[in-house]
Parts: C-alpha cells; structure tokens; sequence
C-alpha cells in the first residue's frame, strides 16, 4: 500500500522511472498484442476453428492487459484524485495500526529473566503453545551457595542470623566449609510429627581455597557455631567428678601407671620451693618455701623489692636454675629434679623468654634472630623455608614486617623487645616469661609492648612477668608480691590473699 501510495504522485519528468517501467510494459504488451495477431493471421490459412477461438480470446486478453497498463499510464500523467488520495492514507493509516499490534505482540513473546544466572533446563520448545504461569526455563545463580539447613525446634533459640556454619558435603568428606547463617524461617517445618527449624546458610566461598565444582542439590553436614570460649578444655561429662567444696575436679587415664589420676587445667605449680646458695661456708636462703598454682591461659605479675627472691623464682620457674627442696610441676611435669640437659630441652620446647635488654644477637638480622631457637628444636622438621615464614609471620605480627633485614643496631628499643617477642613465640611455647620487659623503654613504647603482651593472653597464651611497676603489674589478672623469700600477697581477678 505504501508503495502504491507513493506511485500514484510521481511527476510528469520523463525521467521519472515509473513513467518509464510502464512504457516498457505497454511495449511489453504491444509486442505480444502483435504475436497474438501474427498467430492468428497464420489461422486464417488453416481454418480450424478450435485454434481461432484460443487466439481470439489471447488477443482480448493482452489488448485488456494494454488498456490497463494505459489507464494507469494516464493516471500516473494526470495526477491521483484527492479523495482516492484520502482513502490510500486511510488504508496506509490501517496498515500501520496492525503493523504496531503485531510488533508489540511479537515483541511480549519474548521471556526476560528476571535476574543473571545459568541455564539449568528448558521446558519448552521454540513455537510451542504455553499457558499463563508456567515453568519455561529454570535458571541458578551459581555465583552464591545457598544450604536449607533443618534443625530440631527445640535449638530454635539457638539459631541466630549471622551465626558461623561448618560444612561437610558428602562428596567431599575432607574438605571443610565456612558458612553463615543468613535466614531463618518464621514458622516450623512439618514432616509428620516432627517439626523442624528451617534456615539457610550461604558458602563462604573464600573458605575453598581451591575452586570446586558443586552441583545443585548436594547433601551436606552444617554445624551451627552458637559461640567460642577461649582458654576452655573440651572434656567428656564423664571425666567430671565433683569435689567436697562444691567445684569438679577431671579425671584422666595415665598409661604408664595403668590407674587413674586427677588432672587440672594448672600450668604451674610449685610446692614449699626452697632455694638456698652456698658462700663458702655460709647458706643464703634466697626462697623460703614458695607454693603457688598458675592456671593455663594467666596473665601473671611476680613483684618484690630488690633481694625478696622474686628474680631467684623466675630462674626456676624458666628452668634456668633447679630448687633445693621442694617440687615444681610445668604443664603436668616434675622438671624440679631434671638434670642441666633437659632444663635445656625444656626451655627449648616449653618456653619462651622475653629479657629485658632484649639478648639478641648483634650480627644477626631480626630474621635469623627469631628463627635461631627452632633450629635447635626437635620437633622441628629442618626445613629452613619453613622456619623463614614463620618467623616472618611472627615479625608482621609485632608490626616488624618490613624490619626484617635489619640488625639489632639498626633497631629502636621497642623494635628489639618486639623482635624479642617474636623469637619467644618461634616454638609455640606452653609459657612465656618475660623479666622486666619494659624496663628500658620510654613510655609509649612501653605501652606498645603491654598491647602486644594483651593481645597474647586474649589469644590464649600464659604469661608470667616480673616488674617493678605498679602501673604495669595492675594490668594483668594476676599479681604476686615476694619477700624476703616468701609469697606476701597472691591477688587474683579481684580477690586479694595475705600469705
């Protein structure tokens, strides 16, 4: 129609090429009017009528096709009456109407998915028929992992949003998932007469390490994490006995005797110490008959004036001198009787020691410092790449990080007490003493290496240290004062006890 439209205005220009496509029809028409008349000429000398009549009717057929070709001929030179005008835009008017319907309805045909994901499956072939509300395609978002988790109702108290998850897939039974809890449902889940806590936890992705390939509809183990206690022993119930003063007391099987013995969480634990030194012939007692327990995880002061023992104490308590009489038990071992060599393989195992001139050595970098201790451990495996890491881990962790390469010299105090500490941690020590840690440090590096000390004991590790500041001393947990050979006050968490 459109075309028809545009026909019908074209110009009396005798160039115009419709004017000349229709010349070339009427010729068209012309030259086969003239066949038509030669064939039938050439009837004429063969008079069969059945021919005659099939020419005749050609030739009123082409002569009708040249009428039409000329009318329209005519029409073109003339011009198209307005009101045939009015009806082309009409019907074009029409057209356009049905064309837009059509496009808008072909247009709805097409599904957009409401979010990006992966196809998982189709169900439904291009052309088919499909009612209002169906399942056509199935899409996953597989960037996030989401678990439906069920628990029993009766830890619907328990279950908290944001709560960490541990995850246990069957079709990778050694490998360990985090996860948080991200929903909880706001009514039960019912399956008989069973209700459940329905919730939903999501992979923590960056807990894989390594990419994994988990298809949908994986079975999986979670364990809600309702919470953490540190410095807590993990024992079966029925280890638990309870004591006449109202507290409990753990009982555990020791093979090497083949009968039970109770144990206890203390670390240290000494009973009547007595240290007493030879001067030729006279005996300075320096420790009178010391007793004290130390529980795993303390943050213990030991303070005396100068000559109450207190220096004397730590000696034997960091295994560096052996009581006279008396028994000292570190983390469940009598080491009072040990001899020189295994005082030594204790230290090196056991303990870790923060001086408070800092010892380290002076043509070693703060590196080889830390390492030294482990490569006299033997627990350790030898592998010095290992031990390297290691202790530059603990170097980032007292913020010596980019220290590393530089020798004691080329260090603050504060520097060197913190390359201290790192080399006190090397061997993962079950009790670090430190003598007087902040006695050669101004202020604010004394503060900084308090910090570091508290954030050691919140992560679980025991601390005992010796120091003659208040200020320092009421910091920690604990606090015992000596003198004259003898414990004068054990303050503990408060509480203060006259001995």
């Amino acid at each position: 129609l459109q075309e028809k439209f545009n026909r019908s205005f074209i110009s009396k220009d005798p160039s115009d090429l419709g004017r000349i496509q229709m010349e070339a029809d009427i010729a068209a028409a012309q030259s086969k009017v003239d066949i038509a008349y030669a064939n039938w000429q050439y009837c004429l000398s063969y008079p069969t009528q059945e021919e005659k009549d099939l020419l005749d009717a050609q030739i009123k057929i082409k002569e009708n096709q040249v009428d039409i070709f000329e009318n329209e001929m005519q029409t073109l030179q003339g011009g198209v009456d307005p009101e045939e005008a009015v009806l082309y835009e009409a019907r074009l008017a029409q057209a356009n109407a049905k064309l837009a319907v059509a496009e808008e309805n072909l247009a709805g045909l097409a599904i957009t998915a409401p979010m990006d994901g992966t196809i998982m499956n189709i169900n439904a072939i291009p052309g088919q028929f499909v009612g209002n509300n169906t399942n056509v395609i199935r899409i996953a978002d597989l960037s996030k992992t989401i678990l439906e988790v069920f628990l029993d109702e009766t830890d619907l108290d328990k279950l908290v949003i944001g709560y960490e998850a541990e995850i246990i897939f069957d079709a990778f039974d050694d490998e360990l998932f985090k996860g948080t809890v991200i929903s909880i449902t706001p009514e039960l889940v019912k399956n008989g007469n069973v209700s459940y806590v329905q919730g939903l936890v999501e992979l923590d992705t960056s807990s894989l390490g390594k990419p994994f390939n988990l298809p949908l509809g994986l079975n999986a183990s979670v364990d809600i994490i309702g919470g953490r206690s540190e410095n807590t022993l993990l024992i079966p119930i029925e280890a638990l006995r309870p004591l006449g003063d109202g507290s409990f007391a753990v009982f555990g099987y020791d093979w090497n005797r083949g009968d039970c013995r109770m144990t206890e969480s203390t670390l240290i634990k000494t009973e009547n110490l007595k240290k007493i030194y030879q001067m030729g012939e006279v005996e300075v007692p320096a420790l009178n008959g010391v007793s004290l327990k130390i529980e795993k995880g303390e943050f213990v002061a030991i303070m005396g004036p100068s000559g109450s023992g207190k220096s004397t104490l730590m000696n034997i308590l960091g295994c560096l001198d052996s009581p006279s009489f008396g028994k000292y038990h570190l983390d469940d071992d009598d080491v009072s009787g040990l001899d020189r060599a295994e005082l030594a393989h204790i230290r090196n195992e056991k303990l870790g020691f923060i001086f408070q001139s800092y010892n380290l050595l002076p043509r070693m970098t703060a590196l080889e410092n830390v390492v030294l201790p482990m490569m006299y451990n033997k627990n350790s495996d030898g592998n010095q790449d290992k031990m390297a890491e290691k202790a530059k881990d603990l170097l980032n962790t007292v913020g010596l990080g980019d220290r590393i390469e530089h020798q004691p010299k080329e260090l603050s105090g504060g520097q060197q007490q913190r390359v201290a500490i790192a080399r006190a941690l090397i061997n993962d020590p079950v009790l670090i003493l430190a003598d007087e840690p902040t006695g050669n440090l101004d202020s604010k590096s004394a503060e900084e290496i308090m910090e570091i000390l508290h954030k050691l004991h919140k992560s679980g590790s025991t601390i005992v240290m010796v120091t003659h500041e208040h200020e320092i001393a009421d910091q920690t947990e604990h606090i015992i004062s000596i003198r004259d050979g003898l414990i004068e006050i054990d303050k503990s968490n408060g509480g203060e006890e006259q001995l």
